[in-house]
């Protein structure tokens, strides 16, 4: 072997199978069992709820967050979640403000001028449709038959 490149080297230790198994570390758990560093995450529980993208996720979804105890960030998505309730309460309660007020408009004045039309504006719409199709239909129809009665 020693004439063998330390490529080769590698290959004829690792085909004689004499590679050595990665030792082990064992530290007691609070709980009281043996648990090696390397699988400590496999058997964690706690997780990590995605913080920078909060607002994108229901309000379902937060308060599971929320109110789970394997999650890490649960604090900063009740807090979240606090304060998205009290905003959308806010706006709310503005909405439903917004709507008595103007049922109490529409009490007063229950004519709607967004939805509406008067019954003066139908009948000045009307004779301006009429006049408007005796110049561009009427008109030139009877220019035409009269200039090939005369032709």
């Amino acid at each position: 072997m020693r004439g063998q490149t330390g490529r080769s080297r590698i290959s004829n230790f690792l085909e004689l199978g004499n590679v050595p198994s990665v030792p082990r570390f064992h530290v007691p758990s609070f709980a009281g069992e043996e648990m090696s560093i390397f699988s400590a995450k496999e058997k964690s529980r706690k997780y990590h709820a995605s913080l920078s993208q909060l607002w994108a996720f229901s309000n379902e979804e937060l308060e599971k967050w929320a109110t789970d105890p394997n999650c890490i960030e649960k604090d900063e998505c009740a807090a979240f979640l606090s304060k998205r309730l009290a905003e959308q309460a806010r706006l709310q309660a503005e909405r439903d403000e917004a709507r008595t007020r103007k049922r109490a408009e529409l009490q007063e004045n229950p004519f709607d001028s967004r939805t509406e039309v008067s019954a003066d504006a139908t009948y000045i719409a009307g004779r301006i449709i009429k006049h408007l199709w005796i110049i561009f239909v009427l008109l030139p129809v009877v220019l035409g038959v009269l200039w090939a009665l005369m032709k």
